[in-house]
Formats: C-alpha cells, structure tokens, sequence
C-alpha cells in the first residue's frame, strides 16, 4: 500500500479517530488501512520540514571535535562485483577500434606529391620585340656614326678637280657598334612584371655588341642612387661611360610604381641623370614597356624613347633616331 506521511493524511486520520471512537488498536489499524496509512506511520513522530540547525562554534574556520569526516559512499561488493564483470564483457570504443585493422586499400592510386616551384618548367616567353626583328631593332639602335666606311668618291673628286691636296682620303659616315653600349636595367618592383623580357634582352646583346663591349650595370630608381653589376651591397656611385658609348636604359620611369612603392625617381631626378650622361658625350636611349601616351613630357626631349612593344620595327628606330647617332670626335 502506498505510504505518506502527509499532514492531510493524518488530519483526516485525527478526524476519523475522533468521531468513530475506536477502542481497539484492530479497529484503528484497520482505518488507517482504508486512509493508505499504516500503523507505524500513524503513531510516527512527524518529520520535520528542515534540518535542525547547528550552532556556530566561536571559531567559524575551526571544526567541532564530534566533526566526522565526508566519506565517499562505497559501491556494496555485489555492485563492485557487477561493474567489474561488465567492464569484462563490455570493450571501450577505442578497443574495439583498435581491436580489427581497417582496410584502406580501396584499389585506387594516390596522388603524387606536390612539387615546389623550382621543379615546374617556365612557361614559354613571348619577348616584347618581336624575335625576328629584334636584332635589326638594336643594331639600328645603338650605332653610332664612325668615319672609317667607304670613300667619299664625290669628295675625292672635287678636290682633285680644285688641284687641292689631300692628306687623307674622306670617306662616308657608317653606323657601328665598336663603340659599345652601357646597359642599365631597372630592378624597381614596376619592373618584376618585366624581369624575363630584360633577362631575355640583355643576352641578345650580348650576342649582339659582345661580352667585351657591353657594361651591365643594374639599379633601383635612378642610376643616381648608385649602380652595380652584382649584389646591391657592392654598389657604387654612377659614373657615364666613354664618349660616344651609348647608354641604354631599361626602366618604366616609375610609370608602373606599385601602391605604397617607393622605389621611383622624380622626373628631376631624371632631368639630372640625362644632363650627367650627355655632358659626358654619350647617347641616352630607353626602352619603355608602356605606350607613349603616359611616358613623362619633360624626359622626351632630352633622350631617345622607344616603345618596348611589339609593334616597335626597325623603321621605327629609324624616324626617331636616323641613320645612326651622331658623335662628335
């Protein structure tokens, strides 16, 4: 029979005594039992709602002495025994994974292993001047005019017809190379996109002009700011070459500068360098990878600027530059 110990259940357990008078401890059993109360609920001391509270020693932080000590509750041996049998017959979920060996090999290859950079091929460079013209462009170029060509016959001529003496035979201006070129490439971070196309052109001159008449020097900005052939701790202040030796530059002029970049020169930088290099004697040509509509004003009219394009022919050389340069001996 259900048990309770609920003040109702007694209250009405109270009410019936009272009026039924019983004179037997049976009869009262035997209400109880119809109210679902047993007997030693009935006559049981009721429990109290709260547990007693205990009076604080002088010292809160100091334990009573009749205080005991927590103890765990302890698993009765039967369920000590249970446990012991389950974890028996029950294997973890790391055993059961370790239990069996998986098979991976579903009959499929693997992938190779990614190679670096360095183990990839180049890609086949399509250089800004046109291959095939690309020799013709230079040597029309970088010449400059000599005296040692073919004799004037016209001039020889007259002056045999003035009775004039001749101490040495004239003859016709002829476009050469003998004079070498200075090479200055320009490794700002505009210029990275170009890197190959300089690479690529600096051995056609050099197959061109040869090893002995050809200087490369290589710079950051302007050759102002000290030019090297090597690392760029071992560069130096600029000097101009010989007279008559034509300085080619390869550079952009900062057209192509990078955000947040501050490798390009000024244009009175420049102004500066292209009066150092002809004071000095020398021709000053560029070779510039954009269109002529962004290259700077100032600097067309005191160098030589040519397009580093595809378009660029020989006949292109020879409206801007003529036959060949003239040096003054």
């Amino acid at each position: 029979m259900l048990e309770s110990s609920s003040a109702s259940f007694l209250a009405d357990l109270t009410r019936c005594f009272k009026q039924l008078d019983p004179t037997d401890d049976a009869t009262r059993s035997a209400i109880a039992d119809l109210l679902g109360l047993h007997e030693e609920d009935a006559y049981a001391a009721p429990r109290p709602l709260f547990s007693p509270i205990r009076q604080a020693s002088k010292d809160p932080f100091q334990p009573t002495s009749n205080a005991r000590k927590e103890r765990k509750p302890s698993l009765p041996a039967q369920t000590k025994s249970n446990a012991a049998q389950t974890s028996n017959w029950l294997p973890s979920t790391l055993e059961l994974l370790s239990a069996g060996e998986e098979k991976w090999d579903f009959g499929v290859s693997p992938l190779p292993m990614q190679s670096s950079s360095s183990e990839f091929p180049e890609l086949p460079l399509e250089p800004l001047f046109v291959a095939q013209w690309t020799r013709g462009i230079l040597s029309a170029t970088l010449s400059t005019t000599s005296d040692d060509g073919p004799l004037d016959i016209e001039r020889i001529v007259a002056s045999l017809a003035q009775n004039k003496c001749q101490q040495q035979l004239p003859r016709l201006p002829q476009p050469t190379l003998r004079r070498g070129v200075q090479l200055l490439i320009d490794k700002s971070d505009g210029l990275v996109p170009f890197s190959r196309d300089q690479r690529w052109l600096q051995d056609k001159l050099l197959h061109i002009v040869g090893p002995d008449k050809l200087e490369i020097l290589r710079f950051i900005g302007s050759p102002l700011r000290d030019v090297g052939p090597g690392p760029k701790s071992t560069w130096s202040k600029y000097q101009p070459p010989l007279a008559g030796t034509v300085v080619l530059l390869l550079t952009d002029f900062g057209i192509g500068q990078p955000m947040f970049s501050t490798d390009a020169a000024s244009i009175s930088e420049w102004l500066d360098f292209a009066q150092k290099v002809q004071r000095a004697g020398c021709p000053l040509v560029a070779f510039v990878p954009y269109a002529p509509d962004r290259w700077p004003y100032h600097l067309r009219r005191c160098m030589a600027m040519i397009q580093w394009d595809r378009k660029t022919n020989v006949s292109t050389v020879r409206r801007l530059i003529g036959p060949a340069h003239e040096v003054k001996t």
